[in-house]
Protein backbone atom coordinates (compact mmCIF):
# COMPACT_ATOMS: atom_id res chain seq x y z
CA UNK A 1 0.00 0.00 0.00
CA UNK A 2 0.99 3.29 -0.83
CA UNK A 3 0.39 6.21 1.11
CA UNK A 4 -1.14 9.38 -0.77
CA UNK A 5 -1.52 12.92 0.66
CA UNK A 6 -5.05 14.77 -0.70
CA UNK A 7 -4.58 17.28 -2.61
CA UNK A 8 -8.09 18.77 -1.38
CA UNK A 9 -8.28 18.57 2.26
CA UNK A 10 -4.56 17.60 3.20
CA UNK A 11 -5.73 13.68 4.89
CA UNK A 12 -3.32 11.03 4.70
CA UNK A 13 -4.99 8.03 2.93
CA UNK A 14 -3.64 4.90 1.34
CA UNK A 15 -3.83 3.27 -1.88
CA UNK A 16 -2.95 0.24 -3.81
CA UNK A 17 0.40 1.14 -6.05
CA UNK A 18 -1.75 0.45 -9.01
CA UNK A 19 -4.12 3.40 -8.51
CA UNK A 20 -1.14 5.75 -7.71
CA UNK A 21 -0.27 7.61 -11.10
CA UNK A 22 2.57 9.75 -10.63
CA UNK A 23 2.13 13.43 -11.85
CA UNK A 24 -1.52 12.89 -10.87
CA UNK A 25 -3.41 14.51 -8.47
CA UNK A 26 -4.22 12.24 -5.64
CA UNK A 27 -7.81 12.66 -3.26
CA UNK A 28 -8.85 10.64 -0.35
CA UNK A 29 -12.25 10.14 -1.40
CA UNK A 30 -15.16 11.00 -4.06
CA UNK A 31 -16.02 13.86 -2.10
CA UNK A 32 -12.66 15.41 -2.27
CA UNK A 33 -12.34 14.62 -5.97
CA UNK A 34 -15.62 16.27 -7.05
CA UNK A 35 -14.26 19.34 -5.06
CA UNK A 36 -11.26 19.10 -7.23
CA UNK A 37 -12.99 19.92 -10.43
CA UNK A 38 -14.00 22.80 -8.90
CA UNK A 39 -11.13 25.29 -9.37
CA UNK A 40 -12.88 27.90 -10.73
CA UNK A 41 -12.51 31.55 -8.80
CA UNK A 42 -16.60 32.06 -7.18
CA UNK A 43 -19.35 33.97 -9.31
CA UNK A 44 -22.31 35.41 -7.86
CA UNK A 45 -25.36 34.25 -9.75
CA UNK A 46 -27.08 36.98 -12.02
CA UNK A 47 -30.84 36.25 -10.74
CA UNK A 48 -30.67 34.69 -6.75
CA UNK A 49 -27.27 36.29 -5.75
CA UNK A 50 -25.89 32.92 -4.79
CA UNK A 51 -22.10 32.58 -4.80
CA UNK A 52 -21.41 29.10 -6.77
CA UNK A 53 -17.98 27.63 -8.69
CA UNK A 54 -18.38 25.78 -12.17
CA UNK A 55 -15.88 23.12 -13.21
CA UNK A 56 -12.72 24.13 -15.12
CA UNK A 57 -14.58 21.69 -18.29
CA UNK A 58 -17.44 24.03 -18.06
CA UNK A 59 -15.24 27.65 -18.69
CA UNK A 60 -13.18 26.32 -20.82
CA UNK A 61 -15.38 24.65 -23.37
CA UNK A 62 -18.64 26.49 -22.52
CA UNK A 63 -17.77 30.10 -21.65
CA UNK A 64 -18.37 31.58 -18.88
CA UNK A 65 -21.55 30.74 -16.73
CA UNK A 66 -24.01 33.47 -15.02
CA UNK A 67 -25.88 31.34 -13.42
CA UNK A 68 -25.66 28.52 -10.81
CA UNK A 69 -28.83 26.42 -11.43
CA UNK A 70 -30.65 25.28 -14.64
CA UNK A 71 -33.36 27.21 -12.69
CA UNK A 72 -31.98 30.38 -12.41
CA UNK A 73 -31.11 30.22 -16.39
CA UNK A 74 -34.49 29.22 -16.91
CA UNK A 75 -35.90 32.64 -15.21
CA UNK A 76 -33.21 34.24 -16.76
CA UNK A 77 -34.62 33.03 -19.95
CA UNK A 78 -38.48 33.69 -19.47
CA UNK A 79 -37.43 37.39 -18.49
CA UNK A 80 -35.31 37.89 -21.19
CA UNK A 81 -37.55 36.81 -24.34
CA UNK A 82 -40.75 38.53 -23.20
CA UNK A 83 -43.08 40.58 -25.45
CA UNK A 84 -41.04 42.29 -28.63
CA UNK A 85 -37.88 39.88 -27.80
CA UNK A 86 -39.73 36.64 -28.07
CA UNK A 87 -39.06 34.74 -31.24
CA UNK A 88 -42.74 33.74 -31.30
CA UNK A 89 -43.86 37.51 -31.02
CA UNK A 90 -46.79 38.50 -33.88
CA UNK A 91 -46.56 42.39 -33.32
CA UNK A 92 -49.11 42.73 -30.25
CA UNK A 93 -51.95 40.75 -31.69
CA UNK A 94 -53.07 39.55 -28.73
CA UNK A 95 -57.12 40.52 -28.55
CA UNK A 96 -58.23 42.77 -25.16
CA UNK A 97 -60.72 39.33 -24.99
CA UNK A 98 -57.96 37.26 -24.53
CA UNK A 99 -55.70 39.03 -22.48
CA UNK A 100 -58.60 39.64 -19.87
CA UNK A 101 -59.37 35.58 -19.55
CA UNK A 102 -55.50 34.82 -19.38
CA UNK A 103 -55.12 37.52 -16.85
CA UNK A 104 -54.48 36.71 -12.92
CA UNK A 105 -57.59 38.91 -12.34
CA UNK A 106 -59.60 36.53 -14.12
CA UNK A 107 -57.93 33.34 -12.88
CA UNK A 108 -58.82 34.95 -9.10
CA UNK A 109 -62.24 35.22 -9.83
CA UNK A 110 -62.92 31.99 -11.66
CA UNK A 111 -60.99 30.23 -8.69
CA UNK A 112 -63.11 32.66 -5.72
CA UNK A 113 -66.58 31.47 -7.76
CA UNK A 114 -65.64 27.54 -7.70
CA UNK A 115 -64.24 27.95 -3.93
CA UNK A 116 -67.60 29.63 -2.99
CA UNK A 117 -69.97 27.18 -4.86
CA UNK A 118 -67.90 24.16 -3.31
CA UNK A 119 -66.90 22.81 -6.90
CA UNK A 120 -70.73 21.92 -7.52
CA UNK A 121 -72.95 23.19 -10.37
CA UNK A 122 -75.44 25.33 -9.49
CA UNK A 123 -78.57 24.23 -11.29
CA UNK A 124 -78.31 20.40 -11.16
CA UNK A 125 -75.83 20.49 -8.22
CA UNK A 126 -73.46 17.96 -9.81
CA UNK A 127 -70.03 18.27 -8.12
CA UNK A 128 -67.07 17.80 -9.86
CA UNK A 129 -66.77 16.93 -13.32
CA UNK A 130 -65.98 19.75 -16.04
CA UNK A 131 -67.22 22.77 -14.77
CA UNK A 132 -67.30 26.18 -16.00
CA UNK A 133 -67.40 29.65 -14.42
CA UNK A 134 -70.71 31.52 -16.00
CA UNK A 135 -71.36 35.25 -15.67
CA UNK A 136 -74.92 36.41 -14.44
CA UNK A 137 -74.38 39.52 -16.38
CA UNK A 138 -72.68 38.78 -19.28
CA UNK A 139 -68.87 39.49 -19.45
CA UNK A 140 -68.46 41.84 -22.51
CA UNK A 141 -71.48 44.08 -21.47
CA UNK A 142 -70.76 44.54 -17.89
CA UNK A 143 -67.47 45.42 -17.46
CA UNK A 144 -67.26 46.82 -14.38
CA UNK A 145 -68.14 43.40 -12.37
CA UNK A 146 -66.31 41.00 -14.67
CA UNK A 147 -63.81 40.30 -11.46
CA UNK A 148 -66.49 40.17 -8.62
CA UNK A 149 -67.70 37.21 -7.67
CA UNK A 150 -71.21 38.01 -6.77
CA UNK A 151 -71.37 38.21 -10.71
CA UNK A 152 -70.63 34.97 -10.97
CA UNK A 153 -72.06 31.27 -10.51
CA UNK A 154 -70.85 27.25 -11.41
CA UNK A 155 -72.38 25.35 -14.08
CA UNK A 156 -71.42 22.50 -15.88
CA UNK A 157 -71.45 22.18 -19.52
CA UNK A 158 -74.75 21.04 -20.07
CA UNK A 159 -76.57 23.56 -18.10
CA UNK A 160 -74.33 26.29 -18.87
CA UNK A 161 -75.53 25.80 -22.39
CA UNK A 162 -79.30 26.74 -20.87
CA UNK A 163 -78.36 30.06 -19.76
CA UNK A 164 -79.91 32.85 -21.74
CA UNK A 165 -76.31 34.27 -21.76
CA UNK A 166 -74.09 31.50 -23.26
CA UNK A 167 -72.68 32.28 -26.58
CA UNK A 168 -73.95 34.89 -28.62
CA UNK A 169 -77.78 34.23 -26.81
CA UNK A 170 -76.39 37.73 -25.10
CA UNK A 171 -76.24 39.86 -28.15
CA UNK A 172 -80.36 39.35 -28.14
CA UNK A 173 -81.10 40.11 -24.57
CA UNK A 174 -78.44 43.21 -24.36
CA UNK A 175 -78.08 44.36 -28.03
CA UNK A 176 -75.20 44.98 -30.32
CA UNK A 177 -73.26 47.62 -28.41
CA UNK A 178 -70.86 46.46 -26.21
CA UNK A 179 -69.45 49.49 -23.57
Amino acid sequence: MGKIICTICGTESYRRPSEIIVGRKSYCSRKCASLGLYKSSPKLCTICDIQYRTAISQEKYRGKSKFCSKACKGVSMSIVQQGENNPNWRGGVSTLHHRLRQSKAFKNWRKAVFERDNYTCQFCNIRGGYLEPDHIKPFAYFPELRFDPNNGRTLCKPCHKTTDTYGNKAKVLYGMAKS
